[in-house]
This record gives C-alpha cells, sequence and structure tokens, in this order.
C-alpha cells in the first residue's frame, strides 16, 4: 500500500462562484471550496469497475440535489441509512491556468467502522460514495475553453452529466481526460471508492481525493513522462526512449520527435535515422517510442522537439520539453530501458557483477538477480535501486525491474511479468553493447525476491516459472489479494457467478500453487510489526511449503514494520544470496520421487522438469498433475485431474509414462520415444493417446485463455481499438486513455472518419453497436462458427451457439444488453470486443476492460442495466472451452 495523506477540514462553509472576467487575456479555472457528500455505501473489493453503486437504483448521483433531511438506503449506515454532508478542502491552490483542489473525506461517525473491521477485517473499511463540486471556467472568447482533468485516487467522474470512467486510482498522472468546456461554471460529480490496498488499513477510513483542472496549452501538445536510459561510458546505456504526449487538440494529428546531440530513428529501422511519425486521435494520450544514439557522449540535458501537422487542416505547431541525462559507472546500478513485449519502452536499474564479485574461480557466467519493488514506488528511485547497496559483491546481474508503473502493472503478473522476462532479455543485449570483459550473463538461471507486492510477485514467478528459478526470496509479501482484502462485501450475487469471477483471479491465489515451486531453496523474511501485510501471510506459505514435504527458511524480525534500511540485506538473507549464487543450481528430475503441477491458467504458466499443463478440459476449475515414479517398473505415474493436453520435453529424462486417469475408461501405458511427447485427452472417448506433433487439435491457442486479461499478452505492436462507428469515439478514447494510464500500454485508434491506418499485427478492440459488429476474423473449420452472434431477428439482442449447432438467446429474456468478450482473429491474434444494444450498455462493458487488478473478468460478460447498481449479479458470466465454444 503507498498512502498519502491530505490534511483537510470538514466544514459548513459556503463559497460563492467566481464573477466571470470576460477582459482576462488567457482562460483561468478555479474549483469550489466546498464539496457536497453522499456516503458511505457498501463496496467491495475491487468491485467499482462492475458499477455496483447503489445510488444507481435512485436514478443516479447526478440526478440528486443536497438536502439535509434526505436519506437513502446503506448497508454501511449506522441506522441502515446513508446522507448528504458537506466537506470544504484544506488546501485549493490556483495559478491563474490551473487549479487544485486536495480533499480528505472522513465519515467517523456514518458507520460502526470499528466493529465493521472487527467482524469483516480490512474489507469492512472499505466504502463508497460521491461527491459533488464546481468548476468555473474564466474565458474572454464565447467558445469553448480546452481543460485537463486529473482526478488522482477517483476511479470516475462526470462534468455537466458526462461520465469519465476511469479516472487515475493509483495517482498516476499518465492521461488526462481533455474536455471542452465554456465560461460559467460546471458541475463536477467525483465518484468516491475506498480501496484498502491503495489508502491503507490503519486508521480512519478516509479517502483522499486531489482534483486538478488545468488550461491545455496554445500549441495543442501536452507533455508527460519522458523515459531515457542513463549514459556509461559516453553512450545510452540501452538504445531506446520515449515521450508521452497528450493530443489536446481538436484534428487528428502526426507527431514527430527531434532532440539535440542525439540521432531519433524508428525502433524498426535504427539505421534508417529517419524519425518515427506517430497519430494520436483528439484527445489521446500515447507515448512516442523510438531509438536513440547518443552524438555527444558529455552531453548533460537532452532538448526534445515535438512537431505536429494536423490531417483535416494542415495546421503545425511544436512544443519544446528538456530531458537531464544521469551518467553513470558501468558498475553502479543505472537505468536501462527496452522494448517491452507489448512493445511500448520500458526501464529497469541494472547493477553489473562488480569487479570484487564472489564468483568461483572459472566461473564463466553469473545468474540473474531479480528484486520486484512494492506498490506505489519506482524502480528509480534510491529506496530500489540502493536495496542491495550493502551487498555489493554478489555474484550475480542484480536487476530491479519497473513493472511498467509504480504499481508493477498488474501487480506482476501478465503485463508485470512480461517487463520481467524483456528486462532479462535486454541484459544479453547491454553485454554485447557495451563490450563487456566481466563474468557472463546466465539469463537460465535466476534467483528472485521482492519486497511487499514484490514479495507477492516473487511468489508468483515462484509458482508460474519455476523452472528456471535457482532460489526465492520473498520479503513481506502477501499471498493474494483475495487473502489480503477479501471480496467479502462485494454485492450479493448468484455464487456460479462469483465462482467464475473467483476463478478468473484464481492464477493470481499463490496460495493455491505452493507445489509448483516444491525443492527450490526460499528464505522468507517479515517484519514483526508490520501493519501493512500482516505476518499471517508469509507464515501461511511456510507452513504450506513445510505440507508438500519440503521446507524453507524463514525469518519473523520482532519489532520491525514493513518497511526499513536495510531490509534486503539482513544477515541472513545475504548468507543465502551467498549461498545460492555460489552453487547456482536448478532442482533436477533426478532429485525427486514426486511432485505435483497445479494450473490455473496454462497460458500463465511455463514448465517444471520438462512437464508443462497445456490445456485445461474446464475452465472453472484447477487443473492438477501428481507425478510420481516406480523405479522397480522405472516408468513415471502421471494422475492428471482436469487435464486435456500436457507435453514432456525430450530431454526432460522421463521414460515410460503410465497415465491413470479415474475419469477415463481405463489406464494408458506410453514408452520413451525420441522428441517432445505431447499427450492429449480424447474429446469424445476420453482416451489418452500421444504424439510427437505439436499441433494441437483445439482451435483456441494458449495464450489466449485466462479471461480477459488474456488481450494483455499482445505482440510488439500498439493496440489497435477500432470504433466502427464515429459515435463510438468517445468510448474509444475512454478504453485508450484508461489502457495508457493504468498500464502505459500503446493504442492505435480508429474510426469510419479518422483516415487512419492502423497497425495490421496488433491485438484489437472493436467497439460496435447492434448489426454493426464486424464478423469474425478467423477461419474455423468448416461446420463451426463462433458462438456469440448478433441476433438476425433482432440486432439488439445477441445470440449463443450450442456446441450442438442451436443457437438460442444469451439471455433469458432476450433483453438489451452491453457485452465483452473475446474473439480469435488471423494469425494467432486476440480480438476484444465491446458491444452494445445501445451506446449506454456499450459503455457499462466497456468499464470491464483490463486496468486494475483483482477484477476478474472471465471470457465473456453480459451487461444489464441492473449491473449499474446490483454489479456482478446484473450480468451473465462465463467462459469459452478450447474450441470456442460456449462453456455449459
Amino acid at each position: 500500500m503507498g498512502l498519502i495523506r491530505f490534511l483537510v477540514q470538514s466544514v459548513n462553509l459556503w463559497t460563492p462562484n467566481l464573477p466571470i472576467d470576460h477582459n482576462m487575456s488567457k482562460p483561468t479555472v478555479q474549483f469550489s471550496q466546498s464539496w457536497d457528500v453522499l456516503a458511505p455505501f457498501q463496496i467491495g473489493t475491487r468491485e467499482a469497475s462492475w458499477g455496483a453503486d447503489p445510488l444507481e437504483y435512485h436514478g443516479g448521483f447526478s440526478s440528486l440535489k443536497p438536502s439535509s433531511s434526505a436519506t437513502f438506503p446503506s448497508a454501511l449506515g449506522k441506522d441502515g441509512r446513508a446522507r448528504w454532508s458537506r466537506f470544504d478542502a484544506k488546501s485549493i491552490t490556483s495559478s491563474g491556468n490551473a487549479s487544485k483542489a486536495f480533499l480528505d473525506i472522513n465519515l467517523p461517525d456514518a458507520a460502526d467502522w470499528k466493529f465493521l473491521q472487527q467482524v469483516y477485517g480490512w474489507a469492512g473499511m472499505q466504502w463508497q460514495g460521491w461527491m459533488r463540486g464546481e468548476l468555473t471556467v474564466q474565458a474572454k472568447t464565447e467558445g469553448e475553453v480546452t481543460v485537463l482533468i486529473y482526478a488522482e485516487n477517483a476511479l470516475e467522474f462526470v462534468v455537466d452529466g458526462k461520465r469519465y470512467f476511469g479516472g487515475d486510482f493509483f495517482a498516476y498522472r499518465r492521461a488526462p481526460a481533455v474536455l471542452k468546456l465554456k465560461a460559467g461554471t460546471h458541475v463536477v460529480d467525483v465518484r468516491l471508492v475506498r480501496d484498502v490496498r491503495a489508502m491503507g488499513g490503519v486508521g480512519e477510513p478516509s479517502i483522499q481525493i486531489k482534483m486538478e483542472a488545468k488550461v491545455a496549452r496554445d500549441e495543442g501538445l501536452e507533455i508527460g513522462e519522458v523515459l531515457m536510459p542513463d549514459v556509461v561510458a559516453g553512450k545510452f546505456a540501452s538504445g531506446f526512449g520515449s515521450v508521452t504526449v497528450t493530443n489536446s487538440g481538436e484534428e487528428w494529428v502526426d507527431v514527430e520527435v527531434s532532440a539535440n546531440d542525439v540521432q531519433i530513428s524508428s525502433i524498426d529501422e535504427p539505421e534508417s535515422q529517419k524519425a518515427p511519425l506517430t497519430r494520436l486521435a483528439p484527445g489521446q494520450t500515447r507515448p512516442l517510442v523510438f531509438h536513440a544514439a547518443l552524438q555527444d557522449k558529455a552531453l548533460q540535458e537532452v532538448f526534445f522537439t515535438l512537431a505536429s501537422k494536423s490531417l483535416q487542416s494542415g495546421k503545425t505547431s511544436s512544443v519544446n520539453v528538456t530531458k537531464k541525462l544521469i551518467h553513470a559507472s558501468i558498475y553502479a546500478p543505472h537505468k536501462i530501458t527496452y522494448l517491452h513485449q507489448s512493445g511500448i519502452v520500458s526501464y529497469s536499474i541494472l547493477r553489473p557483477p562488480s569487479k570484487n564479485a564472489t564468483c568461483s574461480a572459472g566461473q564463466q557466467s553469473a545468474p540473474i538477480m531479480l528484486f520486484l519493488h512494492g506498490a506505489g514506488i519506482d524502480a528509480d528511485n534510491p529506496a530500489v535501486k540502493e536495496t542491495l547497496e550493502a551487498a555489493p559483491n554478489l555474484c550475480a546481474w542484480s536487476i530491479f525491474p519497473s513493472g511498467v508503473t509504480s504499481w508493477c502493472g498488474d501487480d506482476w503478473h501478465t503485463w508485470g511479468y512480461m517487463d520481467v522476462e524483456s528486462t532479462i532479455a535486454a541484459v544479453k543485449v547491454w553485454t554485447k553493447d557495451h563490450a563487456w570483459e566481466g563474468i557472463g550473463v546466465d539469463t537460465e538461471k535466476r534467483l528472485i525476491g521482492g519486497h511487499s507486492n514484490g514479495g507477492q510477485g516473487a511468489w508468483w514467478a515462484l509458482t508460474h516459472h519455476p523452472g528456471k528459478i535457482i532460489g526465492g526470496a520473498p520479503l513481506s509479501g502477501y499471498m493474494s489479494i483475495p487473502l489480503y482484502v477479501p471480496t467479502t462485501l462485494w454485492r450479493p450475487a448468484d455464487p456460479s457467478k462469483k465462482a467464475a469471477v473467483d476463478f478468473a483471479i484464481a492464477s493470481y491465489r499463490n496460495e493455491l500453487l505452493a507445489a509448483n515451486f516444491a525443492g527450490i531453496p526460499i528464505m522468507q523474511q517479515h517484519g514483526g510489526s508490520d501493519d501493512n501485510v500482516p505476518v499471517y501471510h508469509s507464515s501461511l506459505m511456510y507452513q504450506l511449503i513445510n505440507e508438500t514435504g519440503t521446507s524453507s527458511d524463514y525469518d519473523v524480525l520482532e519489532g520491525k514494520p514493513h518497511w526499513w534500511d536495510g531490509i534486503a540485506t539482513e544477515t541472513n538473507l545475504q548468507k543465502f544470496y551467498n549461498k545460492v549464487l555460489a552453487n547456482p543450481r536448478i532442482p533436477t528430475l533426478q532429485e525427486v520421487e514426486h511432485f505435483e503441477i497445479i494450473a490455473a491458467d496454462p497460458g500463465e504458466m511455463s514448465g517444471r522438469f520438462g512437464i508443462r499443463v497445456l490445456y485445461l478440459q474446464e475452465q472453472g476449475r484447477l487443473g492438477k498433475l501428481k507425478i510420481s515414479r516406480n523405479k522397480i517398473r522405472n516408468t513415471w505415474r502421471f494422475v492428471p485431474e482436469n487435464i486435456m493436453v500436457m507435453e514432456i520435453e525430450a530431454d526432460s529424462g522421463i521414460g515410460s509414462v503410465l497415465i491413470e486417469d479415474f475419469s477415463t475408461p481405463e489406464d494408458r501405458e506410453f514408452e520413451k520415444s525420441g522428441g517432445k511427447r505431447v499427450f492429449r485427452r480424447q474429446r469424445e472417448s476420453g482416451v489418452w493417446t500421444v504424439s510427437t506433433d505439436p499441433a494441437y487439435p483445439p482451435t483456441r491457442a494458449l495464450d489466449q485463455f485466462g479471461g480477459l486479461t488474456a488481450i494483455l499478452r499482445g505482440p510488439k505492436q500498439p493496440f489497435i481499438i477500432h470504433a466502427v462507428n464515429d459515435m463510438l469515439f468517445d468510448l474509444a478514447l475512454q478504453v485508450s486513455r484508461n489502457l495508457n494510464n493504468y498500464l502505459a500500454a500503446n493504442t492505435d485508434i480508429k474510426t469510419p472518419s479518422s483516415g487512419n491506418r492502423s497497425t495490421p499485427n496488433g491485438h484489437k478492440i472493436t467497439l460496435a453497436l447492434g448489426s454493426e459488429l464486424p464478423p469474425v476474423d478467423f477461419q474455423f473449420p468448416e461446420g463451426v462458427e463462433f458462438p456469440v452472434r448478433v441476433s438476425p431477428r433482432n440486432s439488439s439482442h445477441l445470440e449463443f451457439r450450442s456446441p450442438s449447432g442451436r443457437w438460442r438467446p444469451a439471455v433469458p429474456d432476450q433483453g438489451e444488453v452491453g457485452a465483452i468478450f473475446l474473439r480469435p482473429s488471423k494469425q494467432h491474434g486476440l480480438e476484444l470486443v465491446i458491444w452494445g444494444s445501445n451506446l449506454g450498455l456499450a459503455e457499462q462493458a466497456a468499464r470491464l476492460v483490463p486496468m486494475i487488478t483483482g477484477t476478474g473478468q472471465p471470457d465473456w460478460i453480459l451487461c444489464q442495466k441492473e449491473m449499474k447498481w446490483k454489479g456482478l449479479d446484473g450480468c451473465e458470466v462465463g467462459w469459452f472451452n478450447a474450441w470456442w465454444e460456449i462453456q455449459e
């Protein structure tokens, strides 16, 4: 948890509207001092994306007027009611063209918070509500003023009745909403959602909100983060850079970046010395990605020029931004940049082995040592990059990945762990670029540690990718989001729906997957007085490891808090690092008699001991594979549960295999054969067969499983957001803004009137209404169709196809719905479809585009109007099987 508290007071003050000054030279903005609040209402952990706003049952907050006598039913209120109150910001900071309002909403007497916490734990410290204030725009012109809105710690807000979903819940400040406002006073409604992970579980359950309004620059371009590598020995440590830019103008623009004493070129053609063009829609934020070569070894500051040209009018403009460069010793921790597996530029901190590294005589290469940072802190923060300062001579390539964002992308899961793999690949490139003469790098052996959210990430790596890990050191890490702050107080829902959501995040449940890393050396550490992540989490894993028949070393340091200087270099930790690095080996099959592999999402997992689970029979249940050796018969016994396809590498050391599947007619024994072996449970007969053919019968690719988050496993290209109707442009912009803000993702928006040529190979996100949904761009076998279609009889309805070929209404009452679901596309691509019977329902579905970890989105979700207040229970949810059929 990262928590910044703003001191404010709750008082009853009335602030009059400011007079409009039409003689001023430039527009100004000003937030009101007083805000009306209606709260508290119940909300569960990461539930808000599902709607679940009880005020929607009463017409929505924006339709209500403050009243001292009005009450609304509330499960949290002391008397079962929520009421209006007025809060006054402690601080309103204005500088003419910008205004910032700091508020701390605390309702100590509105609910029995102490008792709620005693009963429900931290889940009882979460609540939701709304607040209303005003934004006054003063301008000489009668036209519209372009205003950027940053809503830090808020998930959504409404201005003059128009909703902006996404906000800036983790205060990234990466992608503002761009509004066109006329001079005058505008009503601003902000949804309040208290999230313990983001806002803390100690003290009063308050919500801190920072609203900022800023008049856009005349040039139409707003500059955000500038990411550049450090300089090592007179050259860039690596060759990639990016500048995040927002198009605040009204027209589509192409933007080109150039710099002084730095050669900027396309990442696809770095030798061409031609700067890339990046196209931005009005209001869009995206990174300008480029290859960079330093031309002046002593350069201290890069002076960038961003030049734009409008596609419609041909108007040109430019803005400048500078970036200071950090010059570092080749042996010191320094920033390297690289292409993330999604095609954006990310960074990590690299510390090569020192000249005095304690490597063995004759050792040719050293392992990777990864240390994953916690939530709310950047990898280039001294607290992270100097984590191992007290252990300067480790025989390892120490890497501190960024995870793309300060919240580790998605908590070091799909998006965040792609960053880990990308930075490991970049280290090999670094050794060549810098003609490294020291000890080499062994990327196949990894010692992984991390703190807090990074400790959780270390557990996730151990449970999902144990095959390359030589040791783990999770420090003060939690087990999983559901175990950290339970989903107890989600709105009531059909248990089958809740089960689907729970399974959508089962891959994050490290406590269910502990068997996967049995036998790997582990050193756990936790502060005995940690009030952020309870010691229970580490102690639970200590117990679970023991129950696998192995053990871990475990230190609970009495009196220590969640974080302290030297947390990663305590005496026993250093002994552990040195012991593992002195003999960097991965446990082998010859050392074990039996083991188990547990899979929630095989697409997220690699194998162990040369064995990998590829497909589950049924989504919604864990797949389990118990393996044991019969020394007398010299065979390996495999007992699969809910597994359909598995493979064994040729060099695994496994000979004959006996498969005992109690759900099939008979056991099957298979002799050893050359090459990789793929074992399949036949769909109709249930009989196991073996082949060396790597082509699997299912039509669904392995990396297309895992619910809607599978869309994040894209190729190195921007997401293509295709709005098939121009009236969907604002929704496409929202999806783009949220992907960029929460994941730093790059998106290419395409609309009928944009004239925009999108990159052909990126994963697609298609937005459509009614009959305008394009056909699926995938060649199914003859006689097979994708099982979701718009009804040919009523374009406001969807239909599902059963495996037998019969089409039926997707919802029992054949009502209007919004929908979000996956579809395959050509070349093993993936498409995320956002569809609605009308625009409002499509907007509801778009709330569920992956952006905040723990939301839990299965493969398909149908959103009915009741979702606004019922949340999950106002939806239908489910899975596709391995053949892209609706799983019954």
